[in-house]
């Protein structure tokens, strides 16, 4: 079959025009939309699911006719299809093992696991393909070897080139620009405990804040993944309690729970039980021991992904702020509790962590939800 390519031909101009749309809409936009105070991811995902797996389709098309000498015209269609379709596919079979992945995946093993997503998606986006690019090459002899080789070249291609747009559009600064500590061994405050939502099971646990002793206390009696604790004061004790979104025909309801009904210690939020505003810290900023007007520090550490983790030193200037926004993996920063001498305690995705301020440092104390620090 005759190769209708050439870059002589009538389709000399697809090259350079292909490559200043590939670099407008990768680049170019989220680097705009990331000015305007939307995550650069975000757009990128959305230009990818729109409209960029039909450049991509044409770009694998006009590489399969160059190399393999197909009609450019065919090539091109079934490879725009096969980039839709491997998308649903490739989302539909990644995302429960990407949801398991999460679940364990820490600023220990940051690198280990990006790598073994990427190698993860590219066999699935491949082995996908090989069926379109085996329609593409009918007629041609050995087409089931010739087609696999089709597939492995054009996503490899693909690969090395959007790999770097999608990092580029990345914030990674949780793990570049902070020093990560394989424990919170640098705990100032020796008493401080936690009290989360193990990811696990549920249940209610409570370990120190330097990621020993950890001890299960009860079951939360609570299926739903929005669960939260809090704290409230009611005749000279404190109430720790749990509580969460429940949708019924009326619209959403907020449910709780009481799970312990002396909290031994202190707390860094007091509130009457019967105030009709219940303590969430998710969208707020940190919460201190002690008054904030004494501290050296400001934190803040909002829900969204794009907010990421800011603290500032009123006394000497020194800032600093740190996200994580990649692809695969994506962390909120909430739910952050300032120890009384200059640490922080925060959710991190499915993460508790430890923050020193003054040093910069990380440590994983536990995989879990709701962080409640107190003082015994």
């Amino acid at each position: 079959m005759k190769n209708t390519f050439s870059r002589d031909g009538k389709y000399k101009n697809y090259w350079k025009y292909l490559w200043l749309i590939i670099y407008c809409l990768f680049f170019f936009a989220p680097k705009c939309a990331y000015a305007g105070g939307i995550s650069a991811l975000s757009v990128l995902y959305t230009s990818h699911m729109l409209i960029g797996n039909a450049i991509i389709g044409i770009f694998e098309g006009l590489i399969i006719a160059r190399l393999f000498g197909v009609r450019l015209r065919r090539s091109i269609s079934i490879m725009i299809l096969a980039n839709y379709i491997s998308m649903i596919a490739g989302a539909i079979g990644i995302q429960p093992l990407k949801n398991t992945i999460n679940n364990h995946a820490s600023i220990n093993n940051f690198f280990p696991i990006i790598i073994i997503m990427l190698i993860l998606s590219y066999l699935t986006t491949m082995s996908i393909q090989w069926f379109f690019c085996f329609w593409i090459l009918k007629g041609k002899e050995g087409r089931g070897c010739i087609s696999l080789k089709a597939s492995i070249i054009v996503n490899i291609i693909s690969y090395a080139i959007f790999i770097p747009f999608y990092f580029s559009a990345s914030d990674i600064s949780a793990i570049s620009n902070m020093k990560i500590e394989k424990s919170p061994y640098f705990l100032k405050t020796n008493n401080a405990w936690i009290y989360f939502i193990s990811l696990k099971d549920g249940a209610l646990y409570k370990i120190k804040a330097n990621g020993s002793d950890k001890q299960r206390i009860k079951d939360t009696g609570s299926t739903n993944q929005d669960v939260e604790l809090f704290t409230c004061n009611k005749d000279e004790k404190t109430i720790l309690n749990a509580q969460w979104r429940k949708i019924n025909d009326d619209g959403v309801e907020i449910e709780s729970k009481i799970l312990l009904k002396d909290l031994p210690g202190l707390t860094a939020v007091s509130g009457a039980c019967d105030a009709s505003r219940k303590w969430w810290y998710r969208n707020e900023p940190a919460i201190y021991f002690g008054s904030k007007s004494m501290r050296d520090w400001d934190v803040f550490a909002g829900d969204w992904v794009m907010r990421g983790f800011r603290a500032e030193n009123k006394k000497t200037g020194k800032r600093f702020w740190f996200n994580l926004d990649a692809p695969f993996l994506r962390w909120s920063i909430t739910t952050a509790t300032v120890l009384p001498e200059d640490q922080v305690v925060c959710q991190m995705g499915n993460q508790i962590i430890l923050i020193d301020l003054e040093t910069r440092r990380l440590g994983l104390i536990a995989f879990g939800k709701s962080p409640i620090v107190v003082l015994e």
